[in-house]
């Protein structure tokens, strides 16, 4: 290895690159599917908003790390592949997955943040989770918001702390693009609006043992769905429970039948995507496009 006079390898752009949260993950991804725009990146990430990925794709263009080619002007349409030092980041990204092959055991438990101004609950719930995750606990707002960072894989939090809701934390955490699948603990009544809450999964306070194990254990799981897949995942889960705790009647009322018409909207979009997507297999994997309509067309004769 040759390094330049006075070149500290510890001041390396490429570590800077890699240092980050959603930077070696766009090059993945781009690395293991090709060619992609900006719309199925977001879905791959997932949990990533618009403005975050728009920033980190942007500095990795400038770094010249990927190269973005207009397909379509309107409505416009882009699309982000790896650049030759894109590739060569890759490599150095898998000669990382292979030092920790080498020399890391195990990758460490996920993370589960739980919040809640009783110190008492606090300490139950992590002696619960304790041997299956690492937890990290917060027992007030600020605290909370610090503690919630990229580290964290579930969050679990009281939804009324004496100094911020728990509506607060995580509107604030996603303003700077952290946003780990959570659950709100609530033990006040909650209505109809509760469908339309900021959160994956509400719980009722006090938890349960095996209700919480399994809903961190769901939660956990949401990490590997697309955006919009988590999105829908989430609103079932908080219908789910506006119906269990405001019984069978609840479905009758204006409010949560305006809810399950948004729910159904984003599974018809689901339906639409993958049905694009569909389309678009078929296109790649087509030898010509005469081969394309062929296959598609049907025998009008008798």
């Amino acid at each position: 290895m040759t390094l330049h006079p006075n070149q500290n390898p510890a001041d390396s752009v490429a570590l800077e690159l890699l240092g980050t949260k959603w930077k070696p993950q766009i090059i993945v991804q781009l690395h293991e599917h090709g060619a992609t725009g900006f719309g199925g990146l977001k879905d791959r990430l997932g949990g990533i908003s618009n403005k975050v990925l728009s920033n980190n794709v942007d500095d990795l263009i400038e770094r010249d790390v990927l190269h973005k080619e207009v397909l379509q002007e309107s409505p416009r349409r882009v699309e982000y592949t790896l650049t030759p030092a894109g590739d060569d980041l890759y490599a150095l990204i898998a000669a990382t997955a292979d030092w920790d092959n080498e020399y890391v055991e195990s990758r460490g438990l996920p993370r589960v943040l739980v919040v809640d101004d009783d110190p008492r609950q606090v300490e139950l719930l992590s002696s619960w989770l304790g041997t299956e995750y690492e937890v990290v606990t917060a027992t007030d707002g600020d605290s909370a918001r610090k503690a919630l960072d990229d580290s964290i894989d579930v969050a679990i939090i009281d939804r009324h702390l004496p100094d911020m809701t728990g509506d607060q934390i995580v509107e604030n955490a996603r303003r700077v693009g952290i946003c780990p699948p959570t659950a709100f603990l609530s033990s006040a009544d909650v209505s109809v609006a509760a469908t339309e809450l900021p959160v994956d999964m509400l719980l009722s306070k006090p938890a349960k043992h095996d209700e919480l194990l399994d809903a961190v254990n769901l939660l956990y799981r949401m990490n590997e769905l697309s955006a919009l897949g988590r999105k829908i995942q989430a609103r079932e889960h908080r219908h789910q429970f506006v119906r269990e705790t405001q019984g069978p009647a609840v479905v009758t009322t204006p409010e949560y039948e305006q809810a399950e018409v948004e729910l159904e909207a984003l599974r018809a979009e689901w339906e639409e995507e993958l049905e694009d997507r569909d389309a678009w297999r078929s296109l790649s994997d087509a030898d010509s496009i005469d081969e394309l309509l062929a296959d598609g067309a049907t025998d009008t004769d008798d």
